[in-house]
């Protein structure tokens, strides 16, 4: 089986006074690929399972600070093989770390699968337990053995997590569903 996770290139900056406040300056990673599956016992990244536990509590260690001020991600990949097929998601990703505690980011992606393709971008600003951001999707018609939806999916979002609590609101124009 491939490895669950590859990269290509990683390049590291820094200077001497990123260095010694204890940061670097820019993290820089292309030719990410993730790939897994996700099935009747969930999302499974092979070799990679333990990250996405908790520790024998059931607790995480939460977020830590990022180890540079801006770090992103290009030419990017996650590789899902799903009961309905195998699911592709390139992506784009960077965050920057403002230097008094709070974090910006945008990414953008795709989601290509046999039966629809969609592609999107989201943006973020705040701490990492504090913060808002949108998320715009659109996606193609989409058939499938009991379903069919004719139309162009187009679905805005906005969300925010303060204290624990996320609240998400989502503006979804109507859509033709026939079922099969």
């Amino acid at each position: 089986a491939p490895p669950a996770l590859t990269i290509e290139h990683i390049e590291v900056r820094y200077s001497a006074a990123g260095l010694w406040n204890g940061f670097l300056d820019e993290l820089l990673v292309s030719g990410l690929r993730l790939r897994g599956s996700l099935g009747d016992d969930g999302l499974s990244l092979g070799a990679l399972d333990v990250l996405l536990e908790g520790d024998a509590e059931g607790d995480s260690e939460g977020v830590a600070g990022l180890p540079a001020r801006r770090i992103a991600v290009a030419d990017a990949r996650v590789e899902l093989e799903t009961p309905d097929g195998a699911v592709s998601l390139p992506f784009q990703v960077a965050v920057d770390d403002r230097g008094d505690g709070t974090l910006e980011g945008e990414a953008s992606f795709e989601l290509l699968h046999p039966q629809a393709e969609a592609s999107g971008h989201a943006s973020i600003t705040g701490a990492p337990d504090d913060f808002e951001g949108t998320l715009q999707i659109q996606g193609s018609p989409l058939q499938t053995p009991a379903l069919r939806i004719d139309s162009v999916l187009r679905a805005e979002a906005t969300f925010r997590l303060r204290a624990g609590d996320l609240d998400v609101q989502v503006e979804l124009p109507p859509v033709s569903v026939t079922a099969e």
